[in-house]
This record gives structure tokens, C-alpha cells and sequence, in this order.
């Protein structure tokens, strides 16, 4: 009796197991947005100077380690150096032809991913835009092309050169390649970027950062905690704190939020 009893109870709590999952939606299938796993980068495609960093290089908002993407030409910090073909960068990017020519960039270096996602579905991360840069406006960026290859890609800017405002920490790693720093931002001012989908299909993310005007200065872009979210989150913003725009050809809705709490994504 006990044991049909024991076995009954076990059986009930499975198929209430399998319904609640079956009831929920698949999240956005990203993988890897915390740049755990081994090797670092599995999931993605690579361009060139795109190492991975150790939280004693500047704290990792999430797990252990945070990707860096330098536009530095000399293989400093990665094993590459950035690359100076902007055409391919083009290309990596999923850009029209001459996009980076045309906003002055000179070197670059980034990483992608292809996913899948529901319409309901977002993709958040976070990150640091830091620079040694002084004259030019070198920018970190991140493209969305999608839905299912729609073709080019959406560029959105996330920071350049003078948004840099706060000096690298002299008992961090990152000091010894730059000088200023975004940064991931504190405990009341996390920068969260959301990227709504309202169109079922296959989209391909991508990062980068840009050197502008020339090569001679560095500057990176960290990345860390990109995640994909079943539904919209509920994002309570003052009007002048975010930024939305229709992506053409059915691509969807991206919302760019700039939080002033701590979320978890």
C-alpha cells in the first residue's frame, strides 16, 4: 500500500512536472550568454580580437567571465589583432555594403550568435564600453538581423568614446589596457539593453566595437549575461529614459531600456 501509495505520488508529481513544462513557452534559445562554457565561445562566430576576461579584469556582472572585444590592431589582449577589412566587417555584421566605411571605422572586432525566438520572447544583456581613445568617437555596437536572415541588419550603438566618463580602477586588469570606462554601471544604475521580438523566427546577434578615425588608440567592449526571456518583461521607464524603433520588413519591435535598479535578467 505504501509503496503504490509512494509510487502514485512520485507519478502525479511527474505529469504535473511535464504539463507545467509543456504549458510554458520555449525562451529564446540563446547559448552561452554568460561565457561559461568550454571553449569560452561556444555558440558564436568570432572576428578577430575577441578574448574572454576573468572578473579580476573588471567584476563580471554574472558567473565567472565576460566576453572583451578590442578594435586593437596588435594581438593585445586576444591572440588576433582587430581586423582593418571593413568590408568584411560588413559582412560579419550582416550590413549593407559600406555601413562601417561610411561612419569612419577603421579596424573592428565582434561575435555573433543565430538563435531562434517567439514572438513574446526578448534577449537581454549587459555592458562596459571602455576606451584610452581621445579625439575620435571609437563606439561599441550590436546588430539584429532577422527575422529567418532577413537582410541588412539593425544597428543600435551602445556607447563611444565619450560616454566613457569613469576611470579604470588602478587594482583591476582592465587599467592596464584602458583608462575610462562606462562600466557595468552599480547596484541602482545596472544599463540593461531589451531587445523585443514580435515576430516568430531565426535572428542572428551580434557585437562589435569600432575604431574610428584611425588605429593608433584602443578601445573594448564588454559583454556579459545575454539572456533569452519567455515574454516581454514589464519594464516600468520614465518616457525619456528608453528608445524604440520598428525594424523594417516584419523584423519587430526593439526596446532599449536604461534601468535604474539591479535586475536579474
Amino acid at each position: 500500500m505504501g509503496s503504490r501509495f509512494k509510487l502514485g505520488v512520485i507519478t502525479g508529481a511527474a505529469v504535473a512536472a511535464f504539463a507545467l513544462a509543456a504549458a510554458q513557452p520555449a525562451r529564446a534559445a540563446f547559448v552561452n550568454g554568460g561565457f561559461e562554457l568550454f571553449p569560452d565561445f561556444t555558440g558564436y562566430a568570432v572576428t578577430r580580437n575577441t578574448p574572454i576576461q576573468a572578473s579580476n579584469f573588471t567584476p563580471a556582472p554574472e558567473g565567472a567571465q565576460q566576453a572583451l572585444i578590442s578594435n586593437n590592431t596588435a594581438p593585445i589582449p586576444g591572440q588576433f589583432g582587430a581586423s582593418q577589412d571593413i568590408a568584411g566587417l560588413d559582412a560579419f555584421f550582416n550590413l549593407s555594403a559600406g555601413s562601417l566605411e561610411a561612419q569612419g571605422v577603421k579596424s573592428g572586432s565582434g561575435f555573433k550568435q543565430t538563435f531562434t525566438a517567439s514572438a513574446g520572447d526578448s534577449i537581454q544583456f549587459k555592458y562596459d564600453f571602455a576606451t584610452n581613445e581621445g579625439a575620435n568617437q571609437d563606439f561599441g555596437f550590436f546588430t539584429l538581423q532577422g527575422p529567418s536572415g532577413l537582410l541588412p541588419a539593425v544597428q543600435q550603438n551602445l556607447a563611444q568614446a565619450s560616454d566613457a566618463t569613469h576611470s579604470t580602477d588602478p587594482l583591476e586588469g582592465i587599467n592596464s589596457l584602458f583608462n575610462a570606462q562606462t562600466g557595468y554601471k552599480t547596484e541602482t544604475g545596472v544599463q540593461s539593453f531589451i531587445l523585443n521580438i514580435t515576430t516568430d523566427g531565426t535572428y542572428t546577434l551580434a557585437f562589435g566595437v569600432a575604431n574610428v578615425g584611425d588605429t593608433i588608440n584602443t578601445s573594448g567592449l564588454l559583454v556579459d549575461d545575454i539572456t533569452g526571456v519567455t515574454g516581454n518583461p514589464q519594464v516600468p521607464l520614465p518616457s525619456t529614459a528608453f528608445m524604440g524603433f520598428a525594424l523594417l520588413s516584419g523584423l519587430g519591435y526593439m526596446q532599449i531600456a536604461r534601468r535604474r535598479r539591479s535586475v536579474a535578467l
